[in-house]
This record gives C-alpha cells, structure tokens and sequence, in this order.
C-alpha cells in the first residue's frame, strides 16, 4: 500500500472512531435537507391577509371583494374605514395588499367606462409583492371580461365583438416600501444580518468553553470574583462593544454606499442593534456554557446559524412554514431583529411599532444569560 493510501486508510479509521464528527458527516447534510424542506411544504403563499376600503358598496364592487377572497394567495381579512387607514394595516405587519375601490366605481363600468381599483402591497417582501400583483390582475381582468361584454351586448353588439373590445377594469398597483422592486434594498441588509449574526453567535459560543478547553476557567473565575454573573458581564462586554460599533458603521455608511434606504429614527435604530447583539451574545453564552468543548460549541452555531436566513421570515413568511418550526423560527434573534429593521428602515415605522420585536430580542437575550449563569453557577457548586 502506497503513503497516501495508507494514510487515506488511517484518516477513515480516525473518522470511524469520532461519532461526533461521523454524525456532523453523514447526519447532518439528511437532517438539514428535510429540515429545510419542510420550511417550504407549503409550496406556494396562500391566504396572504389583504384590507380593503370599499366607498362604492355596490354589487359590482362586492362582487369585486368576492373574487378577490376566493383566490388562493388574498384573503380579506379587514375592512378600512377610509383609504387612509390601508397603509396601516401593512405598516403594523396585519395586512400584505391592501384595496381601495372608489365612489363611482360601478357607475363608470355601467356607462362603458373603465372601472379603476387601486391596490398597495407590500414591496419590502418581493416574493408577496409579485403573487399579490398577479392575483390582482387576475382578478380584475375576470370583473372586467363579464361586467363589459354585458354592456356591450345592451348596446347592440354581439358576444363576438364584445370580446374583441372589451377593456379590462384598470388596477392601479403601488409597491410600498420597495416601490422598484430593488433586490439589493431587499436581500442585501438580510445577508448582512445573518453574518453579523452568526459571528455573534460564534464569539459568545467560544468565551467560556475557549477557557475550558485552554484550563484557565478557574482563574477566570477567581478573576471575577466567584460570580458567574460577572464571569458573563466581562466576558461579553468587550464584544458587545466592537460588534456595536461594527453595526453602526453598517447603518451610517454601508446602507448609504449602497443607497439602501434608511428612512427611522437612528436612535431607535440603535437601540434595536444593542438588543440584537444582547440577544445574540446571550444565546452564544449558552451554548458556550452548555459545551465541554469548541467542536461541541461549533456544532451549537451551525444549529441555530445555518438555517437562520430561511427560517427568519424574510424570504418565505414564518406564518406559511409548519407549525413545529414557528417556535424555532421564532426563537432565532435574527427573525426579530430583520423584521424590526425592515421596519425601521424601509417602512419607516415609528419605534412603538417594533416594541414587539424588541421585546423578544431582550427575551432571548435574557434566557440565554440567565440559563448560562444557572449552569456556571451549578459547576462552580460541583467544582
């Protein structure tokens, strides 16, 4: 047998023997591509929650609001008051389109006209700004084709050359938010979002078992005085300071070079980062303190970071994936963090508008710093 072959022999020997990484090998790739799978059983968005404003309540117009809500990707789910209060309903996340159909709408259709209905969606999300578009169309074409072939057939015409004049009902379509479908306003802060994270991840993953594995956890905790809570405070802070000011060069610098709009109030925008690395951190420290070495801890980050992009929401909606992985999508920083600073930058939102978001980020920050104070406490009784 030649050296590399022998040595080929040896490493699978070595491989064989190492369970951990055998499953990181041979597990993983099968676990993550039906894990990943299952994210989109749904197939296609349906039922997408749409608000409408109908100051025309005419039968026409609620026959309108009927074909809508058959389709398969709208339901109506809220009725407007007035036409200013469609923005809300998307704004506050309720609503992905919303309708508006005006006084007179019927009454031009009747007198040969073209009936206008003018629609809003959601263009910060690209994939549900396209599918509500063409069901819109759709839908309007379907009004059309009937309600003016019957006019046509009053006046004299026949059915052949109604169908060859028919005009269809006008849908005037805005895309709030992301009006020209830029796919770099769209995708780019999300990737940026998932690094940062999953660097966060991986240095709170690597503060307290790097000491494990180096055997200085006992000075380290001599140098903190015995407290577990201030073994995690210094160990933490360094890096919440630098990531907080890698996030602010993001926000003051890399979001104008590329003219992605940042349209929120900076401090709150601020006060969103500082959350995200706390919450971050906090769930690094966990799994640093919940592994007895770096490989386990690595293992922790490829876990929770791998699949975050997907499972964050924004790419394929959280309410459109299984029920069992809504928890785990929710429980990433990163699907709190990128729906609040889609908020905050494209939608403009005020900051009690992402009070939700917020909330759970120091949620997440907090239980993971506190289950990682719980066993640094539990070692240090049995050590």
């Amino acid at each position: 047998m030649n050296p590399a072959a022998r040595t080929a022999a040896r490493e699978v020997r070595r491989l064989l023997a190492r369970k951990p990484l055998l499953f990181l090998l041979l597990g993983w790739p099968l676990f993550y591509g039906l894990f990943l799978g299952s994210i989109y059983s749904a197939r296609v968005v349906t039922e997408m929650p749409a608000a409408v404003c109908d100051e025309d309540n005419s039968a026409v117009s609620r026959l309108a609001l009927r074909y809508m809500d058959a389709t398969r990707s709208l339901q109506i789910k809220y009725r407007a008051p007035d036409a200013a209060a469609l923005r809300a309903y998307i704004l506050d996340g309720r609503a992905e389109a919303a309708v508006y159909i005006p006084r007179g709408f019927s009454a031009d259709i009747k007198r040969g006209k073209t009936g206008t209905i003018t629609a809003f969606v959601n263009g910060a999300n690209l994939l549900v700004a396209n599918i509500a578009i063409s069901e819109l169309r759709t839908v309007a074409g379907t009004i059309a084709a009937g309600a003016r072939i019957k006019f046509l057939r009053k006046t004299g015409n026949s059915g052949a050359k109604a169908l060859a004049n028919y005009a269809p009902v006008k849908i005037d379509t805005f895309k709030l938010f992301n009006p020209g479908g830029n796919y770099l306003n769209y995708l780019l802060p999300g990737i940026w979002g998932t690094v940062l994270q999953q660097l966060l991840l991986a240095f709170g993953a690597l503060l307290l078992v790097g000491e494990k594995d180096e055997g200085t956890m006992g000075e380290a905790r001599a140098v903190s005085g015995g407290d577990p809570a201030a073994l995690l405070a210094g160990k933490a802070l360094p890096y919440f300071a630098l990531f907080f000011i890698i996030l602010e060069v993001f926000d003051l610098a890399l979001f104008p070079a590329f003219s992605i709009p940042l349209q929120g109030n900076p401090a709150a925008l601020a006060g969103l980062n500082a959350l995200f690395i706390y919450a971050a951190l906090g769930l690094g420290l966990f799994i640093s303190a919940v592994s007895n070495e770096s490989m386990d801890a690595m293992k922790g980050v490829l876990l929770v970071g791998a699949p975050a992009l997907l499972l964050s929401g924004y790419i394929w909606p959280v309410s459109y994936m299984p029920g069992f992985i809504k928890p785990v999508a929710l429980a990433i920083p990163l699907t709190h963090y990128l729906s609040a600073l889609r908020g905050l930058t494209q939608y403009g939102a005020d900051p009690l508008e992402v009070l939700p978001q917020a909330g759970a980020l120091l949620l997440t920050g907090t239980l993971g710093l506190g289950a990682a104070w719980l066993l640094l406490k539990r070692g240090a009784r049995n050590g």
